[in-house]
């Protein structure tokens, strides 16, 4: 697991050294900054959907899940669980893994589809049974890099709209026999199938001031300029 941990870590250093000369993200210096808005961009915002399309699938990973306590087998006395970086993996684990972050599964007529962990604001699991999970998840924000730098929609505009639920269908476990797990970079995890009836899982409940500026490729200059945006680089005290 920790070979994995690194081959990760490594993969996302050269993404990220990649990104840095290729498309114009800011500098992720999340320690600095005097409430700067939290964005990967710089000033001029990104210069193409391709710019955008690079920076949506980099902020999947970046992604932190928050889970109520009493809905897992956690013993500390967090009232939540917090899973930072979370991808969905097989467990037992062995290297040579590949974490997705996206769920992959079924809609309710049967037709194939995905979502991506960074455009999904929450999800609550409706049904469950040995071998399949039903989950309802509200998407946002439902929009495409296209739309997003056509229309340049300011954040009032997104958190107000732009969001709608859907309803997928996932097997709990991979195509090898091996369950399919909620697994961190911490190397924090919860199955799957050990997730109730009721759960709710949201991608937005972390301290507004603390989220890494990669995970919000959407917040382009119309959004993060918004007064009323509420993700912010924290200060460095002096």
């Amino acid at each position: 697991m920790k070979v994995q941990n690194f081959v990760n870590t490594l993969s996302v250093a050269v993404l990220s050294m990649f990104f840095c000369t290729v498309v114009p993200f800011a500098a992720a210096d999340v320690g600095g900054g005097g409430g700067h808005p939290a964005t990967p961009w710089r000033l001029e915002g990104p210069q193409s959907v391709f710019d955008l399309e690079q920076a949506k699938i980099q902020a999947a990973r970046y992604q932190t899940l928050s889970i109520s306590k009493e809905h897992t087998n956690d013993e500390t006395e967090n009232k939540t669980v917090l899973i930072e970086g979370v991808a969905l993996s097989p467990l037992p684990t062995s290297i040579g893994d590949i974490a997705v972050n996206e769920f992959i599964g079924n809609t309710d007529s049967g037709e194939p589809t995905n979502i991506s962990f960074s455009q999904i604001e929450s999800f609550k699991i409706i049904s469950k049974n040995k071998e399949t999970i039903t989950l309802l998840v509200t998407i946002w924000p439902d929009i495409s890099p296209e739309e997003l730098l056509q229309k340049k929609p300011t954040y009032t505009e997104i958190s107000t709209g732009y969001r709608r639920n859907m309803v997928i269908h996932l097997n709990l476990k991979f195509a090898d026999g091996r369950k399919k797990v909620l697994l961190g970079e911490w190397e924090d995890k919860i199955p799957l199938e050990e997730l109730d009836v009721g759960t709710r899982c949201d991608f937005y409940e972390e301290d507004p001031y603390l989220i890494h500026p990669l995970k919000f490729w959407w917040a382009i200059p119309s959004v993060a300029n918004d007064k009323e945006y509420p993700f912010r680089m924290m200060p460095l005290k002096r």
